[in-house]
This record gives structure tokens, C-alpha cells and sequence, in this order.
């Protein structure tokens, strides 16, 4: 049987100091702060290097790896083991990808989930620049064992997958004490899994047995979802993304576009030569709020989408392009958005027409008093001539006092009325992942 020797980067990288190293350790840093020195904390020093030095003495030893299988505890017959052995040398060289088992009599009091991570620490599993390795840990007497899956593969076997495939593949064969049968069975469904499948074909009679006998079907929640449902999921992201990022990056360039040519009277004047003084300060007081509530509305709008998508983007990285157009519509779009003037609603002359229409409405009332009230109102800014109607209507005559008393009663009510929620996510980081499960 060939070698197998432990290369790449390992699942999760830590530095384990022997417990001769330890000790030496501990007793040079002792002799640095000169605790000979300090008596009273002289015995606390000496109790805390014999917990340092005789704890590890107690853990669990690693096996050296040489081959995919390590059957210490010896629930697989030769033949099993080396069949084994076949199939995961030929998975590694066909996709690089490092499947390893380890069986082992007890854990000896050991936390699983702690030993398994310091195996694949020390066996290195994977390649170095992927992390593409796995480990399956079995206790025998514990009744327990755990998947160990690298960073690289976490996208396709992800933690739900491999606690279902423990819990609805290996385990019911465990309780039958059908070890290899399950084992063979679970590796099968997470070799599918990633895109793999063991060839029966070139394999004993007795293996592809094995095959049949393991539980075909995996819930359809932990298979990888098909491309064509992956589309339907990120197509709509991808259309409202790009709305909302036109209407953001327009906005942008449109408030830009206005801040550069009409932010001063002046400038204003040479490009709009019959501007009045009260109408620019009407139109800057108009335009500028309704640009920066554009703008708002875009940056709220376009960062919904980007939450879905990176919900998938293990599944799918084209889901990546989401965030990407978002921030292509705020810094990029808006410099590559040519304007050449303001729509309609935005410019001078919506504000002039309204003007004229407002001074049409102002010959149906008498009084001059009144007319100046409203004109006044109107230029600084209170442009509703509908409610300038209402409170003639009610009244009889104009009441400046009673138009803002409905104003803000309208505008109370409406805030009264609404509701508000507020939406937040957690983000968290995710290595090394994986399932444990007994049976």
C-alpha cells in the first residue's frame, strides 16, 4: 500500500509544544521574573508548572498519519480497511481533496470536538493554499463521532449537511454494529457532495454491496440547490440591485450635477437669465432636500438585496456581484453619469409654472392683505395651494394661524398613524465547521 504522506496546510493551524517544552518553558520565564525572590507566590509558581507539565502528560496521544484510514480501534476487517484506503487515494488524486479516518478504542475522558481539532492540526490535512481536507473520528466506546471539515470545503459541506449525514446515514448502521457499511455510506454521501462519486465499476463485488446498502437518499434541504434555483433566488436580487443602484448613482450625480451649477445665485444667473432672487430661494430650499432624499432612499434600498446575497454566496460566488454594483453605484455611476440638465421636476421651471399658477389663484382673493400673507408663505417655502384652498373654504377668508394649525394636525396624525420596525442581522465568521453525533 503506498504512503501517505501529510502535506498542506492543516484545518486549523495551532502550535502544540511538548510537555518537556512546556515545562522548560514555564521554568525560564520563572527564573526571568527571579521568582526565587518573591516567596509567597514561590509555591503557586511550582503548582502552576506541575498542572503545566502533568496535564498534557494525560491526553490523548495522535497517531502518525500514514494512509487514509487509521483503524485503531479495529472495527474494520484488512479487506475493508484497504478498500477503503483505494478509494480515498483515488478521491485525493483525482481532486485534491484529503478525506481521512480515524477510529479509536475511548477518548479517555477527552472532549471530542477538542481531540478532533487537535488531529487535523497535527495530520494537516488538505492542500495548503485550498484547505481542502476532512476528517471522520469514530470512538467506539465513547458512541460518539465527528466530521471535521477544512475552511475550503466548508461551502459543500456545510455544518447542517454533515450533522444529517451522522444522524441519517452512518448512525443507523452503527446501531446494527454495521461500521464499515456506514462508514463507507457516510463517505459516499460527502464525496457526492462534492461533486465526486466513487466508481462502482472498478470496485469488489462486496464493496458495491456496500454501496447499495447504504441509505441512497439525502433530505432534499442538504443536497446543493440546483443551478436553475439558485438563478431564480439571485435574478430578482440582481434587477432590484441594479434599480436601486441607477436610482442611487442618478441621484448622486443629479445632486452633484445641481451643488456645481445652481448652488449660487451668480452662477445660477448665466444659465437661467430671467432667474428671480424669491424663485432661486425657493428652488434651492425645493431641490436640495428632494436630491438628498433620493439619495437616501438608494442607499437604504440598495443595501437590502446584499443580505440575501451573501446568504448564498458560498453556494453560488456570482452573488458577490450584488454588494460589488452597490458600491459601483455609490463611488463609480455617478462619475460616469452624464447630465446635461435637471429633469423637470427638479428644475427652474416647474418652480416658475407653479409660481403662475399660484398667482392665478391669488386674483380669486379679495383682499390684498391676504393675497401678500400667502404670497409671502408660498416664497418661503409653504407651496400647497390646496390647503391655501381648504382654509379659504372653511373659513370664508384666509386664517394664516389656522392653515398651520392644519399643517401640523395633518402632519401629526399621519405620524401617529404610522409604525415603525427596525431590522437587524447578525454576521458571524465561519472555519473549521463541522458536525458531531453519536449513536
Amino acid at each position: 500500500m503506498a504512503t501517505y504522506n501529510k502535506m498542506g496546510k492543516n484545518i486549523r493551524r495551532r502550535e502544540i509544544i511538548s510537555p518537556e517544552h512546556q515545562g522548560i518553558h514555564l521554568i525560564f520565564i520563572g527564573f526571568g521574573f527571579k521568582l526565587s525572590t518573591i516567596k509567597p507566590l514561590r509555591s503557586v509558581f511550582i503548582t502552576s508548572i506541575l498542572l503545566f507539565v502533568l496535564l498534557p502528560l494525560g491526553a490523548l496521544d495522535i497517531p502518525e498519519l500514514t494512509a487514509p484510514v487509521t483503524d485503531l480501534a479495529e472495527i474494520l476487517a484488512d479487506t475493508e480497511e484497504e478498500q477503503l484506503n483505494t478509494l480515498l487515494l483515488k478521491f485525493r488524486e483525482e481532486t485534491s481533496n484529503q478525506f481521512a479516518l480515524l477510529t479509536i478504542p475511548s477518548l479517555q475522558g477527552e472532549n471530542l470536538e477538542a481531540y478532533s481539532i487537535r488531529v487535523a492540526s497535527a495530520w494537516q490535512l488538505g492542500e495548503r493554499d485550498q484547505d481542502n481536507g476532512l476528517l471522520l473520528l469514530v470512538a467506539l466506546r465513547d458512541r460518539k463521532l465527528r466530521i471535521e471539515v477544512g475552511y475550503g470545503l466548508e461551502g459543500d459541506l456545510t455544518d447542517l449537511f454533515c450533522g444529517r449525514v451522522i444522524d441519517n446515514i452512518i448512525t443507523p448502521h452503527f446501531k446494527n454494529q454495521e461500521f464499515y457499511l456506514g462508514i463507507l455510506a457516510g463517505l459516499s454521501a460527502l464525496v457526492q457532495q462534492t461533486g465526486y462519486e466513487f466508481d462502482s465499476a472498478v470496485l469488489p463485488q462486496e464493496l458495491e454491496q456496500g454501496l447499495e446498502a447504504a441509505p441512497p437518499d439525502i433530505p432534499f434541504g442538504l443536497m446543493r440547490p440546483p443551478r436553475f434555483m439558485i438563478f431564480i433566488w439571485l435574478y430578482p436580487l440582481i434587477v432590484l440591485e441594479l434599480l436601486f443602484g441607477f436610482l442611487l448613482g442618478s441621484g448622486k450625480a443629479y445632486k452633484a450635477f445641481f451643488k456645481n451649477n445652481f448652488a449660487a445665485y451668480d452662477q445660477a444667473k448665466k444659465k437661467i437669465p430671467d432667474l428671480r432672487w424669491d424663485l432661486f430661494n425657493l428652488w434651492v430650499k425645493k431641490t436640495g432636500p428632494t436630491l438628498n432624499s433620493v439619495t437616501g432612499i438608494g442607499y437604504v434600498l440598495g443595501a437590502f438585496p446584499i443580505i440575501p446575497a451573501l446568504m448564498i454566496v458560498r453556494l453560488a460566488p456570482v452573488a458577490l456581484a450584488i454588494p460589488l454594483i452597490y458600491l459601483f453605484s455609490i463611488f463609480l455611476l455617478p462619475r460616469m453619469f452624464r447630465v446635461r440638465k435637471l429633469p423637470y421636476f427638479l428644475s427652474y421651471g416647474k418652480i416658475e409654472n407653479n409660481f403662475q399658477k399660484f398667482k392665478t389663484f391669488l386674483e380669486t382673493v379679495p383682499s390684498e392683505e391676504e393675497r401678500n400673507q400667502m404670497g409671502k408663505l408660498y416664497l418661503s417655502g409653504y407651496t400647497n395651494i390646496a390647503m391655501m384652498k381648504l382654509v379659504i373654504k372653511s373659513k370664508g377668508h384666509w386664517d394664516e394661524d389656522y392653515f398651520h394649525r392644519v399643517r401640523y394636525s395633518a402632519g401629526s396624525s399621519s405620524g401617529s398613524s404610522s409604525s415603525g420596525s427596525s431590522f437587524s442581522g447578525g454576521g458571524g465568521s465561519f472555519g473549521g465547521g463541522g458536525a458531531s453525533g453519536g449513536w
